[in-house]
């Protein structure tokens, strides 16, 4: 068990994810499907491809540790690929320590539980990509944050909820896709993501938490939805390749530097009406723009300098 726990904790996880883990592991608690490995670790059937993929999994979490163990070290473009098919997964509290190098690709699109605790899979910092499919409701705060080699996320459409600095400081994540589900996202959630380019944001979602995207400086391009009535503070500040945002009919309150330090940010589209009351003075910081739109009300605004905007005709 010791060992088991050991072993774990070295994985540098690449993950398509059904749900609750609550640390940088699995625990013993697993329950998966299949599996042999290179050095003939073996599960209930399942085989290994020459670049140490899997068809198959493991029956138990120890086999898999096993396994892992007995691999060489490897590359984020060698990650071993393991299926699983895992209706239980419990936590390994401490976050990885040793072995970081370990690559893994887990594969548990068949699993069936369907949360993703708090702390899951935090500093992983090996961690590459993500699918989190349709078992899965609702993912626990900090569950990713400090993967620093995460690159892609996908969440699937039956999350509903996702907590706070979830992704935080995923510092090469660079593309994330929401599923159709989601009705909150969590304060600082992508906070930190400094290669992150483009998010995908559905109409499910109607709260956007504070600082969400605070600091995503690569970021160029994000949607808000239909839903949302308010954005809130810090929520995109100090996103220099911004370009352009359209603030929907639906959104009544801008709160205070909710896009400071945009400074890429050269067209602004406001559909709706918001009064100077709830739009707060340093909501765009550094220019006229606030000003400009309570003069003009609805339209798109394009930056002519540094500090000023003019409503095009």
């Amino acid at each position: 068990m010791k060992k088991a726990f050991k072993l774990i904790g070295i994985i540098a996880l690449v993950a398509v994810i059904g749900s609750s883990f609550v640390a940088c592991g699995l625990s013993d608690d697993g329950r998966i499907n299949g599996g042999s490995g290179n050095n003939g670790s073996s599960g209930n059937g399942g085989s290994s491809n020459s670049n140490g993929s899997y068809e198959s999994g493991f029956t138990t979490i120890s086999a898999f540790a096993v396994w892992l163990n007995a691999q060489p070290n490897n590359t984020v473009s060698t990650a071993y690929t393991v299926k699983l098919n895992v209706s239980v997964l419990e936590g390994i509290k401490d976050p990885l320590i040793e072995n970081r190098n370990k690559y893994v690709s887990l594969d548990l699109s068949s699993s069936t539980f369907t949360s993703i605790g708090g702390f899951a899979f935090s500093v992983c910092t090996s961690l590459t990509s993500i699918i989190i499919p349709n078992s899965v409701t609702s993912i626990g705060g900090n569950a990713f944050n400090g993967c620093t080699s995460l690159t892609k996320v996908t969440i699937g459409n039956s999350v509903t909820n996702i907590d706070g600095e979830v992704f935080k400081n995923c510092r090469n994540l660079t593309s994330v896709t929401i599923g159709n589900s989601v009705t909150r996202i969590g304060s600082h959630s992508f906070e930190g993501c400094t290669s992150l380019t483009n998010v995908t944001i559905p109409d499910s979602v109607i709260i956007i938490g504070e600082s969400t995207f605070s600091g995503c400086a690569s970021l160029t391009r994000v949607n808000i939805p239909n839903n949302v009535t308010r954005i809130e503070q810090f929520t995109f500040q100090f996103c220099a390749s911004l370009t352009s945002v359209t603030v929907p009919n639906s959104v009544t309150s801008i709160c205070i530097w909710a896009f400071f330090g945009c400074s890429g940010l050269t067209s602004v589209t406001f559909e709706g009406t918001i009064s100077s009351s709830s739009f707060e003075s340093t909501a765009f910081a550094g220019n006229d723009l606030r000003e400009k739109y309570l003069a003009g009300g609805p339209g798109t605004y394009i930056r002519v300098s540094e500090s000023s905007w003019t409503k095009q005709p």
